[in-house]
């Protein structure tokens, strides 16, 4: 129950203590597997349980299971089960393009100090809009944040560090007038503190962190020649959790 109702970025923290009870541990997951927002959860659950005595049983699951399964929870129980030394029961149809699929990414194992390429995270399976720098999947509970201290907005300012925990970030304009508290700018206050922050750098976007919005201001700002008002968040590096 609780992994069911736990958001994305902290389900992973149930998984072995399901994959505790072995077979058990399983049984209770293996329904999960029809359920496309629960899948992946149970493919890692399900491996993890073949450490607990239960690797006939993580075999037949998951082989029995791969017809059943699309991209990318797919690739990642084909994977797991090849690491468990079975073989699929029925081959994934082939497709007429021949397209390596992209590694599932999950939002609470993004290391601290890595650079990513902005297109691996959202082949992946995260995040939301590409071309935007507040991302995030509509039915979701976290933020992807994709900053650019280096580069300044159209009205001028730029983000910035504000030491090494803290971090101003300038909203997004939607429409015209003054920026409004809504879209990306809302779900920043909403999925705080799910704000998994990236900085841009040569070679990809190097993540920061998880921060938590600490709150908002507005300052004056022109656009298109007119006096306006853009919202700036103030982001505070997140506590950190045991994983």
């Amino acid at each position: 129950m609780g992994a069911a109702e736990a958001p994305p970025s902290r389900r992973i923290e149930y998984r072995d203590p399901i994959a505790r009870h072995g077979t058990a541990g399983i049984d209770r997951v293996a329904p999960w597997l029809g359920d496309p927002k629960m899948a992946a959860f149970a493919v890692r659950v399900i491996a993890r349980a073949a450490g607990f005595g239960a690797s006939d049983q993580a075999r037949r699951v998951l082989a029995g299971a791969l017809s059943s399964l699309a991209e990318p929870v797919l690739g990642d129980a084909t994977r797991a089960l090849s690491e468990l030394g079975g073989s699929p029961t029925r081959r994934p149809a082939r497709t007429t393009r021949s397209r390596k699929a992209a590694p599932t990414v999950f939002v609470d194992e993004f290391v601290v100090g890595r650079v990513y390429k902005r297109r691996e995270i959202h082949d992946g399976g995260v995040g939301g809009n590409q071309q935007k720098g507040i991302s995030y999947p509509a039915d979701g509970t976290y933020v992807l944040l994709f900053s650019d201290p280096d580069s300044a907005h159209d009205w001028g300012y730029k983000d910035s560090w504000l030491g090494a925990d803290e971090y101003r970030y300038y909203g997004e304009w939607n429409g015209t007038g003054d920026m409004l508290l809504t879209g990306g700018n809302s779900a920043l206050v909403e999925r705080s503190p799910e704000i998994y922050l990236f900085v841009r750098v040569p070679n990809g976007h190097r993540f920061a962190g998880r921060f938590a919005c600490a709150g908002q201001t507005r300052t004056p700002a022109t656009r298109d020649g007119k006096e306006y008002s853009a919202l700036v968040f103030t982001l505070e590096r997140a506590a950190s959790r045991q994983m």
